[in-house]
């Protein structure tokens, strides 16, 4: 294998015998106190009902109790998000890594909660605090595996706990350990660090075990997230140290032995599943999803208000300065690293959600996040020196306090956005550079929920929507449809003037087949609202909502019409909103969109715009 060049120490550097070890024992201690306090206590004692709140949550799960206590995947129930009907079924659209690794956890649970009488159903409390035990687990597994790579790059002790701090806690990690552990991304990260250090350990030494490790490590990965195939593969030259050693100790009989079998084992699991589920081997399980290849949101990804991974996790943009010394030391490790990076963000900015739904930054960068930690190292050990040389009226020991310093602050802003995230002081769809500027390291009580507006992504198809119903109710004169309250005026135009009234602007849409035969119904909306006083629309919501011929409620969504409280008198402001909507159940349903003015406050509609698209399959 390459000899990797050697890091050059800095002679202040000291080595703390064990002190990574000691640091990854803090971190679990650390994430151990916020998951009991936040997790599975949370302001009403018992947050860990909400364990599987999502629906890939439930989707990653549900493999577990339908196979193992209901012994039957063939009987999904569409109603759920994560069930896609296909020609031959319903079928979990989710892949079976996550149950893979919760497996073990379950099975040690199932038995704690009969011998302790207590429901064995699956989805029990023990079930669900079981699963942020086991996001624990993985996370120390990965960050133990990490700092040995680390350490084989010859960084210090005291530089790599610095490291396993900072991509812990300074990033959105810590909050998809603690807070969302049902999703997949911890455990992407833990089966790089695996699949690193166990490579790189088996090129080195060609023991068998560590290769057999390393491949589980790596089809897990896949099956945790199928596009992880895509960028993993390009790792490969850095963990084997170069083209020529990969080709002589992987493509051998020998090894291929150990990697097919072991990698065709975990795969035919997969595929089992669906035979279970289907009576078919093979599927397309997201066939209602997909990529925009020709429209790539590279930069709403990186540096955008909505999810931007920058904006959220800022220490990535510091650690992208680590490719600098990374090029020099080991060109091999660059391109890897380069083109994975690139891939992964190609993945990304191409998917038709690339925000990735509820979440909070950009969870899609997580499953990278042991690359990003050898950036930070590097960019850590390499930029003193270089703003020494550079800048030599500060010495090399200055900037290397003001780079840590620079980390600490980052770290701080990642817990308090974290922190806004948990109170819903950040929200997970419809920030913007308005809504981020106005709650920037806001943490009071008064913040909460404070953000409003709603901005869905128009769902995925590959073709156009179809607009089905258009309005512009500028009051001027009645509009068909609308049931509105007497008018009033402002500057001698016609305006409708809430004062005290609860509800004053109903819009009634006579529906037909075209609101049945789509996919899904999309609605862009826009209002015009006057205060007099500042914040006298504050409490009032934009309603929607789907009843059936029967009278039942098939649909509803109410959320504020202000983006952000106003801070003036006197203030006009138009607010855009977007939602997804599904079809109604027959042509006869009644859809019905609404102001209500819940607080009966006093304030003014100029203006309110309504845009229904069919999106079709």
């Amino acid at each position: 294998m390459a000899r990797l060049k050697r890091n050059r120490l800095r002679p202040a550097t000291r080595k703390v015998k064990h002190l990574p070890n000691l640091t990854i024992l803090l971190l679990a201690l650390i994430c151990a106190y916020f998951i009991k306090s936040a997790n599975w206590e949370g302001p009403q004692g018992d947050q860990w009902k909400e364990q599987f709140s999502s629906g890939d949550a439930k989707g990653y799960y549900a493999y577990l109790p339908e196979y193992f206590i209901k012994h039957d995947l063939s009987k999904q129930d569409p109603k759920f998000l994560y069930v896609n009907k296909t020609a031959y079924g319903n079928v979990d659209k989710y892949f079976i890594g996550n149950s893979l690794l919760w497996s073990p956890f379950f099975g040690a649970t199932y038995i704690y909660a009969k011998l302790s009488h207590q429901s064995a159903d699956g989805y029990s409390e023990p079930f669900k605090k079981m699963i942020s035990i086991a996001a624990l687990f993985w996370l120390l597994i990965g960050l133990s595996c990490l700092s040995g790579i680390l350490r084989s790059l010859h960084f210090s002790d005291l530089l790599i706990s610095i490291t396993l701090i900072l991509i812990t806690l300074g990033t959105n990690l810590f909050h998809y350990v603690v807070m969302e552990p049902a999703m997949s991304h911890v455990y992407s990260f833990s089966m790089l660090c695996i699949l690193m250090y166990c490579g790189m350990r088996y090129f080195r030494t060609e023991r068998k075990l560590d290769l057999l490790i390393c491949t589980l490590a790596f089809t897990i990965g896949v099956l945790l997230r199928p596009t992880n195939l895509l960028w993993m593969i390009c790792l490969l030259p850095f963990i084997a140290g170069g083209m020529g050693p990969l080709r002589q100790k992987l493509l051998r009989p020998g090894v291929l032995l150990i990697v097919l079998p072991a990698a065709g084992f975990l795969c035919f699991l997969q595929l089992g599943a669906y035979y279970l589920e289907t009576g078919h081997w093979f599927l397309r399980t997201y066939s209602d999803e997909g990529f925009y290849l020709f429209r790539p949101e590279i930069i709403q990804v990186l540096v955008g208000f909505k999810k931007g991974w920058f904006v959220y996790t800022p220490l990535a943009a510091l650690a992208m300065i680590g490719f600098v010394p990374l090029y020099r030391q080991n060109k091999t490790a660059f391109y890897s690293f380069l083109s994975s990076f690139v891939i992964l963000l190609l993945t990304i900015s191409t998917w038709w959600s690339w925000f990735y739904a509820e979440s909070f930054g950009h969870r899609g960068f997580i499953d990278l996040y042991p690359i990003l930690a050898i950036l930070l190292a590097y960019t850590l050990n390499y930029l003193p020196a270089k703003l020494g040389r550079m800048f030599p009226f500060l010495t090399e020991q200055y900037y290397v306090f003001i780079l840590r310093s620079a980390c600490w602050i980052l770290l701080t802003i990642n817990l308090i956005q974290t922190y806004q995230y948990y109170n819903h002081i950040l929200e997970y769809d419809c920030m913007d550079w308005n809504r981020y500027k106005f709650v920037f390291l806001k943490t009071s009580s008064r913040y909460e929920s404070c953000l409003g507006g709603t901005m869905d992504m128009q769902p995925y198809s590959t073709q156009n929507p179809k607009q089905i119903y258009h309005a512009d109710n500028t009051f001027a004169q009645p509009v068909a449809g609308w049931n509105t309250m007497p008018l009033g005026l402002l500057n001698g135009k016609k305006v409708l003037h809430f004062a005290g009234e609860e509800y004053g602007a109903v819009l009634t849409i006579p529906t037909d087949s075209s609101y049945t035969a789509g996919k899904k119904l999309f609605a862009r909306m826009s209002i015009t609202r006057y205060e007099e006083q500042k914040n006298a629309s504050s409490g009032v919501m934009l309603v929607v909502e789907i009843w059936n011929s029967k009278h039942e409620q098939e649909f509803y969504n109410a959320f504020p019409i202000n983006d952000f409280p106003a801070d003036r008198e006197q203030d006009l402001r138009t607010f855009h909103s977007n939602l997804e909507i599904p079809c109604p159940a027959d042509p006869s349903s009644t859809f019905k969109i609404y102001i209500w003015n819940k607080k009966k406050q006093d304030f003014y509609l100029t203006d309110i715009k309504i845009d229904l698209e069919e999106i079709l399959p």
